[in-house]
């Protein structure tokens, strides 16, 4: 195969990766997004990174977050453990049946959503 005709299916794929992604290319890694901004396996190594720098004090919940972490396909699916120095403006709403509900305002987060 010369070198033109490989470039030309090189970039008739490329055309098509592009073409056929609903949610876009992503930066980093070239595959299709997952998403709108939302690459599953380049946003799952983020949070694997991430796991050695929070806990929940509970080694259950910590798995569970961590799993919906790195299974997420796109922003709704996210679950993040926030401590509560990372809280801000904390109100009371209301007691329910089975918990007390309150609302604040988060300092800090790992993902920001354009």
């Amino acid at each position: 195969m010369s070198t033109k005709t490989f470039l030309g299916t090189v970039l008739f794929e490329l055309k098509k990766t592009f073409s056929d992604s609903k949610h876009g290319i992503c930066q980093n890694c070239y595959n299709p997004n997952t998403d709108r901004d939302w690459c599953q396996p380049c946003n799952a190594e983020k949070f694997r990174q991430n796991f050695s720098n929070w806990t929940s004090g509970n080694k259950h919940i910590d798995m569970f977050i961590q799993d919906a972490q790195v299974t997420a396909s796109n922003h709704d699916e996210v679950l993040e453990w926030i401590p509560n120095d990372q809280l801000n403006k904390v109100t009371f709403i209301a007691n329910g049946k089975y918990s007390t509900n309150y609302k604040a305002i988060w300092i800090e987060t790992l993902f920001t959503i354009s």
